[in-house]
């Protein structure tokens, strides 16, 4: 999902995954465990998560024990 200029406002439910943010030219993305998402009608958005981490300082093996301890 993503918010473009002139985006309808939108309350979304985040599910563990993996956030894009771009701003100009870099993007930077992020591990997000859950949480939720408001964007307003001028296309800003403020997101509210449970956890999140720089996908570079996020421990793959880590995350894969968590989530399976989850699921269980």
């Amino acid at each position: 999902m993503g918010a473009l200029p002139g985006h309808v406002a939108t309350i979304a439910e985040l599910k563990p995954g993996v956030l894009s943010v771009h701003k100009g030219n870099e993007t930077t993305k992020y591990f997000v465990s859950s949480g939720f998402v408001f964007i307003h009608v001028d296309s800003f958005a403020d997101l509210i998560a449970v956890e999140a981490t720089p996908l570079d300082q996020t421990d793959a093996n880590l995350v894969q024990k968590g989530l399976l301890e989850f699921t269980q």
